[in-house]
Order: C-alpha cells, then structure tokens, then sequence
C-alpha cells in the first residue's frame, strides 16, 4: 500500500511515526525512504494516454479504442464510482432513508428495503435512465424478490426470485435473515 498526497501536505518522518505506531506493532521505524515526486503535468499526460491511447486486438489486428475508457482499469472503476455517487446523492437520496440500504459493487447495485414503495420507487428511478450519467439499467438482469410491474411495460413483470435466496455478484443473500454466504456452486467444475 502506497500513500499519495501533495506535497505541501507531506508528513515530518517523526509525525508519520506518530501516526502509524498506534496502528503496528512489532516493527521497527527507519527514516531510509525516498518519496516519489510526480509533476501534475505527468499524471494529467499519464491520464490522457490511458484514456486515448488504448489498443484492443481482435485476430490479428489491432484497434485503437476511441469511446469509453478500457473496462476492468482501476481508472475506470474509480471513474464509475465517482459518477454513480453522484447519481446516488442527486436522484436516489431516498436511499440513505432509515431501513434501506443500497450496496454497490461497481456498477451493479443491490437494494434492500422493507418497504415495497421504496423498493418500487428505486426500481422506477433506476428504470427511467439517466443519459447524463451514461446510467440504464439492464432490465433482463433485474430481480426483485416481490411482484413488480415494470412500469415502462404494461403487463410485463420485473423477474422475480421465487424462494429464499437472491444472488448478487457472487453472493447469495437470505431476504428474511439477511445472511450471506459465498456462491460456490456456479463454479463447480470450472477447476479441475
């Protein structure tokens, strides 16, 4: 694990010690480190190479990637949660309401409520899209654990789990007890 700040907020030696010997044990401090230094200049040009300069290749052939930013890099996970907090505090503040919880890995989202309009509220908000956060749903990856209209579809349904376990990114949840436990079985086989 590596710190990161600016320069002028550059910690004394002694005053890092002091901070961190309340958390260790068992070590031994020595003042022997040298700090990197990067320019603002470089990390902004570091930046714009890994957004504009990514290549994909397909066969033989190689592309460059003109639109988004290549997924499964840490910029465009770090990206993707600035965005959907934003997205969280401007249209879904009912969320943080007592007796609602919303977890997120990424961009996949799972919201647990007790309460059937909030649930229906939140399905409705998330169903409706929003362009100015590159942010829709995919409604053939929704569940919910109740009947629910899709309200942008008259007389389709929203899929509903039916039972006691709901997964979600590799976790399986009880919506009674609100345990969770590791899904193991979609990978049975996949090692041998």
């Amino acid at each position: 694990m590596r710190r990161a700040c600016a320069e002028a907020d550059q910690k004394s030696f002694p005053d890092l010690v002091a901070e961190l010997a309340g958390a260790l044990r068992h070590v031994v401090f020595a003042d022997s480190v040298v700090y990197a230094y990067e320019k603002r200049e470089r990390l902004l040009a570091l930046l714009e190479q890994h957004v504009n300069e990514n290549l994909v290749k397909i066969g033989p052939h190689f592309y460059r990637q003109r639109v988004g930013i290549p997924q499964g890099s840490s910029l465009s996970t770090i990206l993707c949660c600035f965005y959907l907090a934003e997205l969280e505090r401007t249209k879904l503040a009912f969320v943080r309401d007592r007796g609602c919880a919303l977890l997120r890995y990424v961009d996949d989202t799972l919201f647990v409520t007790t309460s059937k309009s909030r649930a229906r509220r939140f399905f409705d908000v998330m169903n409706e899209g929003h362009p100015e956060f590159g942010c829709f749903i995919a409604l053939e990856k929704s569940l919910v654990n109740f009947d629910l209209p899709n309200s942008r579809s008259l007389g389709d349904f929203v899929a509903r789990i039916h039972g006691r376990e709901f997964p979600w990114c590799a976790f399986v949840l009880d919506p009674k007890t609100l345990s969770v436990r590791a899904e193991f079985e979609r990978y049975s086989g996949l090692c041998q």
